[in-house]
């Protein structure tokens, strides 16, 4: 819009000016454009300019007393002028992924009415201005900034910007809550962090805490994360936690006891680069749907309590079918370069299975947990969808006691218990209700992985940077072919792969079963070779070819 129509101009009493259209078209908007908008339109209750490249605003801002919502998102301001906080009849400043914005509003205590205030995305931010503890009409703060490392430079002004009991009598926050932490502690934070009082906070459900990137802090174990950490204990109608660089060696309390008691709506975690050696228990999450733990370099084992929880490990004397993990659709493990297995287990004495633990396992059922022994009737991952194991340099296998079934010849029902590996019969049944709904699979640089059963509903399938040795496929597929033909009388397994990604030609597509290359519509060639030789893929080649012309085979 280079300029504002004559006729608009005459409309003194215009209350809303939307520009709804504006999106990512590249239109600009001069500031001698809004300063028309403000001096013509005093009555203005609704002013939105957002998408647009505009790089202040005038100081006229301030004449807009009627105002309630003003949306400046994605535009390139810098700075805000003073005179906005004049704006007091204001509820709706957004401000999201303004990039450049560098100062916050001075004076924002004078916006009595502000119930909106979203400064998310703003990169360029590094600080958010003193006052908003005075705000207490606001339920949507989507970013909040702590930086003690300019306050560290405000040693005289030690009141010019935010602290996190800043956070204290703002309880009608709802929805979702960033705190982003710049670290330069000088005293004990357990006693702030508490007095944000976030547990007193029940309408968030989305709260993420990010410590900042400091090369020292990130270098060393910083015990005052641990007090922040402790003291941001969150309500427990919380549905989605994030926490990122976190430096404590261990997790705060409130997260390392029974998670269905402290926080028993999660839908969704994350743990992305944090130095602590042990994560919370989470398979009892009723409601999680979602878990991703990324980059965790200390951490050896998932449950690495020394024992089992035997709510869900007992339950066979009690006849009762558990679930582990009862809602998850997306697991997600990146770059956990010492994890060794899902739970860590005591050595046994005098046990007939001459591995006893699960080292070097993802998922599997040990011997016994103390005196208990696995339930026959646990069901692992009945809802998963999605599973995704990336950089796991010391994970060998996927389900304890695969490895003994290579090469072997022996009858299925010997082959059900040497999948398990406890020496208790499993039949074909049990076997295939684990994983049932597994659709996506992609497992990344996992050198060590040698053993895959890969599930019937699987319709994703990407490996690269695997062992060249990586088999069983075939044995676990005739498991639960053998599974799904007797169920359905057909003959026949519902095989679904049909996208499928590889840096293996030869040795992998030629160890999958026929059976899973008749639906598949995609096959990806992931390597440094600018042709693939089709005379070697042989008989795996041809079968493709045979059940399903491949749309598209690409050579990466």
């Amino acid at each position: 819009m280079p300029e504002i129509p004559k006729g608009m101009l005459n409309l003194k009493r215009l209350r809303t000016f939307l520009l709804p259209e504006q999106i990512y078209d590249g239109s600009t908007f001069s500031k001698s454009i809004c300063k028309q908008i403000t001096t013509r339109f005093s009555c203005l209750r609704v002013l939105d300019l957002h998408n647009l490249h505009l790089k202040s605003l005038p100081s006229s801002i301030g004449k807009l007393i009627h105002l309630r919502f003003l949306n400046l998102s994605h535009t390139d301001i810098e700075e805000l002028p003073d005179s906005i906080t004049n704006l007091h009849n204001l509820q709706t400043l957004n401000l999201y992924e303004c990039l450049l914005l560098r100062t916050p509003p001075k004076d924002i205590r004078k916006l009595t009415n502000l119930r909106n205030l979203n400064v998310a995305s703003c990169y360029n931010l590094t600080y958010m201005p003193s006052g908003l503890a005075g705000l207490t009409l606001l339920n949507r703060l989507p970013m909040f900034i702590v930086n003690y490392e300019y306050l560290a430079h405000l040693r005289y002004k030690p009141n010019s910007t935010t602290k996190l009991s800043d956070l204290k009598e703002l309880n009608n926050l709802r929805g979702d809550l960033y705190i982003k932490i710049h670290r330069d502690f000088e005293k004990n934070m357990l006693e702030e962090a508490m007095e944000a009082n976030l547990s007193n906070k029940q309408w968030l459900t989305e709260l993420r805490i990010t410590f900042n990137f400091d090369y020292i802090a990130d270098n060393i174990c910083n015990y005052h994360d641990e007090d922040v950490l402790e003291g941001l204990k969150p309500h427990s109608n919380l549905r989605k936690l994030w926490i990122e660089r976190y430096k404590g060696q261990k997790l705060p309390r409130w997260a390392r006891g029974d998670l269905c008691i402290t926080l028993p709506s999660l839908v969704e975690i994350i743990l992305k680069n944090c130095n602590c050696q042990q994560v919370p228990i989470f398979s009892q999450l009723r409601f999680l749907k979602r878990l991703e733990i990324m980059c965790m370099d200390n951490v050896e084992y998932i449950e690495n309590n020394g024992v089992c929880d035997t709510s869900y490990l007992s339950s066979k004397s009690q006849g009762m079918q558990t679930l582990f993990f009862p809602s998850l659709e997306v697991l997600r493990l990146t770059e956990m370069k010492k994890l060794k297995g899902w739970w860590k287990v005591e050595e046994i004495e005098s046990t007939n299975d001459s591995e006893s633990t699960l080292s070097s396992e993802l998922v599997g059922t040990c011997q016994q947990y103390g005196h208990h022994q696995l339930s026959m009737q646990t069901i692992f991952f009945p809802s998963l969808e999605e599973l995704r194991l990336k950089a796991m340099k010391k994970l060998k296998g996927w389900w304890k006691g695969v490895e003994a079934i290579e090469n072997t010849t022996d009858s299925e029902s010997t082959l059900s218990s040497k999948l398990v590996g406890t020496g208790q019969q499993y039949d074909h049944h049990q076997l295939s209700m684990q994983f049932c709904n597994l659709s996506k699979l992609h497992i990344f640089n996992c050198p060590e992985l040698k053993f895959l059963p890969l599930c019937p509903k699987v319709e994703v399938l990407r490996l690269i940077g695997t062992n060249e040795r990586l088999s069983v496929l075939k044995m676990a597929t005739s498991l639960s072919t053998t599974t799904a033909s007797t169920s359905s009388g057909s003959g026949r397994a519902d095989l679904k792969l049909k996208k499928l990604t590889m840096d293996n030609v030869e040795d992998q597509l030629m160890s999958l079963p026929k059976q899973y290359l008749q639906h598949l519509s995609s096959l990806i060639v992931a390597c440094d070779r600018k042709l693939v030789n089709t005379e070697s893929l042989g008989e795996a080649f041809q079968t493709l070819i045979f059940f399903s012309p491949i749309f598209g085979i690409r050579v990466l």
